[in-house]
């Protein structure tokens, strides 16, 4: 058996999994995948495991596959396993840095790892380890450690003196010590995100390394003067980057802004991915169609589509991934089918913002015309169209990969709307901040996530309670995508309930039916709903 550990790091990590979906292995593969989403029927996935079971299977495995998370390399080790390490690269948006990368050079060289990279295959490696010896790992945690600091010296000489190593260590040391007493600091300006901080030290984390992996990722974003250097290299990286390529280069191509971040025809619009060529032709994605279908002979369900930017080759204005089709041609008994109709990059810009995988208020009311007409409703009319003149909008695409050299502002549609009450995972709330936004109230911060802000933040259930009886109960299933909508569609509805699966536990479809005497459901679904368990809606 092959154990496969991706570690507990929020960033995705599907490369490695690629590596090894690509490869003969022929033997059974248990996974550990945290956050990141894959789909395989050569792998067994499991997004985390207890540290009991992940004992007992690095007991169990003849090989064990990692990243270069310490914990994750150095148990194996501990067990005298081999092990194939791949490290997390920063450039692939899989890290905030490289450490890994070093970790995983110093393990290699001394010869207690196999190291797995762009360089290399993985078959080449499964050969390779049947025959490799790695060198023993001390039970004793000071020995070890001192060999290890022996090789990472070894290691460094080879380019710098003792005296200039030694120096370096101490300096870093010396940052290392004063970044953890100090005071932490809460987000990073440059990156415009939440910064990780040192947890308190708990045995059950530690065991299962966890601890470990937070205490990188503290290191790495509070490290003292990280700001400066991540300053610095932005203002080289943006002298360079694909919106100052010429023409002849960009016009009618896309150019890559960094790992799967792209720019089209010289457009000031970020792009995740390029197009995604898939007929849906996997066991998963039938699993799924089987759920809807068994749903469909229950109760009127309808299904609205979201097509996003890598869902098309803008450079032929050809559809790459068809959902509507698929879904067309493999349901059954369904009430409602359609999708937003991007078709060329000039609809792509109309409907979606600059920075953010999210649609905008104009595609996002262009999808509620289209719910309308398939309900059979007459669609509400805004009130006005407002722009925020003193925001700024850095969307998510651009906070990922820390790119701020394209601004907007933040727009939305004004309506009005009937007395109604509003519920937050059952408690009577305001859902989403636009009310006070036309009322001139609002942090005009660019640190602002201004889409979660106005129109609501991701949670498991909202509900809008009508109270007219004369109308169905409605739920809506989707993701932050519907945040824009669900007050219009609401406004159609006695009672419209909104579960976004990924926040809601333990969710069975036919008792929440039941419970709260649901006539009709609408899934508002992109590419990535069908294609993630996160959404499987539990029957």
């Amino acid at each position: 058996m092959i154990l496969v550990t991706l570690g507990t790091q929020k960033q995705d990590f599907s490369r490695l999994l690629k590596y090894i979906e690509e490869s003969n292995i022929k033997d059974e593969i248990i996974v550990q995948a945290g956050y990141t989403k894959f789909e395989s029927k050569k792998m067994k996935i499991f997004d985390f495991i207890s540290y009991e079971k992940m004992e007992e299977y690095i007991k169990k495995a003849d090989l064990i596959i990692t990243h270069a998370g310490t914990g994750s390399v150095l148990t194996p080790l501990k067990y005298g396993k081999k092990v194939i390490v791949c490290s997390r690269l920063s450039k692939y948006g899989e890290h905030v840095d490289d450490h890994q990368q070093q970790l995983t050079e110093v393990l290699s060289e001394a010869g207690y790892v196999l190291e797995l990279n762009e360089n290399n295959k993985l078959d080449d490696l499964l050969k390779k380890i049947k025959t490799f010896k790695p060198q023993k790992y001390e039970s004793n945690n000071d020995k070890f450690i001192e060999n290890l600091k022996k090789e990472i010296d070894s290691f460094n000489k080879k380019n710098k003196s003792d005296i200039f190593f030694i120096i370096i260590v101490l300096m870093i040391l010396c940052l290392g010590i004063a970044t953890i007493i100090r005071k932490p600091k809460e987000m990073s300006l440059i990156e415009n995100r939440n910064l990780a901080k040192f947890e308190n030290f708990k045995l059950k984390d530690f065991l299962d390394g966890s601890f470990q992996d937070n205490l990188e990722d503290a290191l790495s974003d509070q490290f003292i003067g990280g700001e400066t250097i991540k300053k610095t290299m932005k203002k080289l990286q943006n002298s360079i980057n694909a919106l100052n390529a010429p023409r002849s280069v960009c016009e009618n191509e896309y150019v890559s802004l960094g790992g799967s971040y792209y720019t089209f025809n010289c457009e000031n619009y970020i792009l995740i991915d390029l197009p995604v060529y898939d007929n849906f032709d996997n066991w998963y994605i039938k699993k799924r169609v089987n759920e809807f279908n068994s749903l469909n002979k229950k109760i009127d369900v309808y299904y609205y589509i979201i097509n996003r930017g890598f869902n098309y080759n803008f450079k032929d204005n050809t559809i790459t991934s068809n959902l509507k089709n698929f879904l067309k041609d493999n349901l059954v008994n369904y009430k409602g089918l359609d999708d937003l109709k991007v078709e060329s990059f000039e609809k792509y810009k109309k409907f979606f913002y600059k920075t953010d995988h999210h649609w905008n208020a104009l595609g996002s009311y262009e999808g509620y015309r289209d719910i309308a007409n398939m309900f059979g409703f007459i669609p509400k009319k805004p009130k006005r169209f407002v722009t925020f003149e003193d925001t700024i909008f850095y969307g998510s695409e651009a906070r990922n990969i820390a790119f701020y050299d394209i601004k907007e502002k933040f727009s939305a549609f004004e309506f009005e709307y009937n007395k109604h009450n509003e519920y937050v995972n059952g408690s009577l709330l305001q859902y989403g901040k636009y009310p006070s936004y036309f009322a001139g109230i609002y942090s005009n911060s660019p640190l602002n996530q201004y889409y979660m802000d106005f129109y609501g933040p991701d949670v498991g259930e909202v509900k809008y309670d009508y109270s007219n009886q004369n109308k169905d109960n409605l739920l809506i299933l989707s993701s932050s995508f519907s945040n824009p909508i669900n007050p219009l569609i609401a406004s159609h509805f006695n009672k419209t309930y909104i579960v976004d699966l990924r926040h809601y536990e333990n969710f069975i479809i036919d008792d929440y039916l039941k419970k709260n005497d649901i006539n009709k459901v609408l899934f508002i679904m992109d590419y990535n709903f069908i294609k993630s368990s996160e959404f499987e809606i539990g029957e």
